[in-house]
């Protein structure tokens, strides 16, 4: 996710929770797919979450990545946690994503920006959603999978929504510091929940 997106996203959680909030990241070192070795969560105050991303990579672990999680909450009130609906999807069918991501935009009333990870995309929705909606969201996605029961099916990360329920948050990688991944994510496009409003790049499908 890049600085223009982050910022965005903040002004659109800013807006619906009404007050300062947190984001979550960490600092993690991966050992192979599916595996961290170790992880370090970091609450920092959304107007400071900018600045913290530009100076992680000097504070950064041998062999470690930078990774934004869903889960965030409003300061000063500990109980009151939501989540950024969040995907991560593998292969590159990006004209059936997009459809899929649209649907989910209506639903969710909020745009969404999708990414180009390297071998997949990441997808991110400009909201905040409470807990058990979030379970709901994860478990619509992993409908999405081959053979979807509707619609154009799409490859979604099936260990990764299994890692986001053990866990309690998702987590998309916003770095490329090691050789394990082929490049830092990259915007592809925006997908609006209005039909017909996708802006996006020049790119092979």
């Amino acid at each position: 996710m890049t600085t223009q997106y982050l910022s965005l996203l903040r002004t659109q959680i800013l807006r619906r929770l009404g007050g300062e909030f947190w984001f979550e990241f960490s600092k993690y070192v991966s050992g192979g797919p599916g595996l961290t070795v170790s992880r370090e969560i970091v609450r920092v105050v959304s107007r400071s979450a900018l600045q913290w991303t530009r100076n992680a990579a000097g504070r950064m672990p041998l062999g470690g990545e930078v990774a934004i999680h869903s889960r965030t909450g409003v300061v000063g009130r500990p109980g009151r946690v939501f989540h950024i609906p969040m995907i991560d999807v593998q292969g590159r069918q990006s004209r059936a994503l997009r459809a899929r991501v649209r649907e989910e935009c209506i639903r969710l009333d909020a745009p969404a920006s999708i990414y180009l990870s390297g071998r997949g995309f990441h997808v991110y929705f400009y909201t905040v959603i409470p807990t058990p909606a979030w379970h709901e969201f994860l478990a619509r996605i992993l409908l999405w999978t081959p053979p979807a029961p509707r619609g154009p099916a799409i490859p979604v990360d099936i260990r990764w929504v299994g890692h986001s329920l053990e866990h309690g948050y998702s987590a998309l990688r916003l770095t490329r510091y090691t050789t394990e991944y082929l490049k830092a994510p990259e915007w592809f496009c925006d997908v609006s929940p209005q039909v017909g409003l996708t802006s996006k790049r020049r790119h092979s499908e």
